[in-house]
């Protein structure tokens, strides 16, 4: 059977139990394995947004076809800055997100050829030590073209404030680009970059990642909506926070999807 044939009509109602069953199905397949996902519910609902939301999470995108999936990874750019020996530890749960379920993609700069070479090893996908490469003038053109070639679903910015400087621009040419941002500890470094974020860019960021229940307190005390705050817990380990990244990427995704 092709891939073009083989397609499942997928009710977003299905019962808990059911609806479990059928991703654990996805998961033991590989990706060449998987097949279409024909969507027969409404979507729109909270329901069919969380599990739409799943499916992509798992290395689905829209077809072309209208209300169907296909097994189809959504482009992450993961912009990166600085990762210095102290700060290194903020993103090594990148490594950790499935490059089956994802397209991967990290920009880093403002960090030593060291750190580099560690984030870039870890990380299965396409890496660029702009510092390296290009003049600093060139890092915002290069990231601006980088998202059209890549077709990137998602930004992910970890503690980069250039990278949180170039999002009204990539609003204003990519709208459905969803943004995520890493807001760190809760120390003073950690506060200064939150203080950062939400007084310049507040309103434009579509998620806020951070494993501080402190730091999600200081994000609403700062105006930023508790929906758009995901809480994972440090001591969780990197392919929990891996996988809790990967949870918040997938309901943005749905978020945005198309209406049946």
């Amino acid at each position: 059977m092709t891939r073009e044939e083989a397609t499942r009509d997928i009710p977003l109602s299905l019962p808990g139990e059911e609806w479990a069953a059928f991703l654990e199905e996805i998961d033991q397949l590989a990706p060449e394995d998987r097949f279409r996902c024909s969507v027969s519910d409404p979507v729109g609902s909270p329901l069919a947004t969380v599990r739409l939301g799943e499916l992509m999470a798992r290395g689905y995108s829209w077809g072309e076809r209208g209300a169907e999936l296909v097994p189809l990874p959504a482009g992450v750019l993961y912009i990166v800055s600085p990762l210095g020996a102290d700060e290194a530890d903020g993103a090594t749960w990148i490594g950790h997100v499935p490059s089956r379920n994802f397209r991967q993609h990290v920009v880093a700069f403002d960090t030593s050829d060291a750190a580099f070479a560690r984030l870039s090893s870890a990380c299965g996908g396409e890496s660029w030590h702009l510092d390296a490469v290009m003049q600093r003038g060139g890092w915002a053109e290069f990231i601006v073209e980088f998202i059209a070639s890549r077709e990137i679903d998602v930004i992910q910015v970890v503690t980069a404030p250039f990278g949180v400087d170039l999002v009204p621009a990539v609003r204003a040419a990519y709208p459905p680009v969803q943004v995520v941002v890493d807001a760190g500890g809760d120390g003073p470094s950690g506060q200064a970059w939150v203080t950062y974020v939400t007084s310049r860019y507040g309103n434009v960021i579509d998620a806020f990642c951070t494993p501080q229940p402190v730091v999600a307190a200081s994000l609403q005390a700062m105006g930023v909506s508790a929906s758009r705050i995901h809480v994972w817990r440090a001591d969780q380990g990197d392919e929990l926070a891996a996988a809790h990244h990967a949870h918040v990427y997938g309901q943005l995704l749905a978020g945005v999807g198309r209406v049946l």
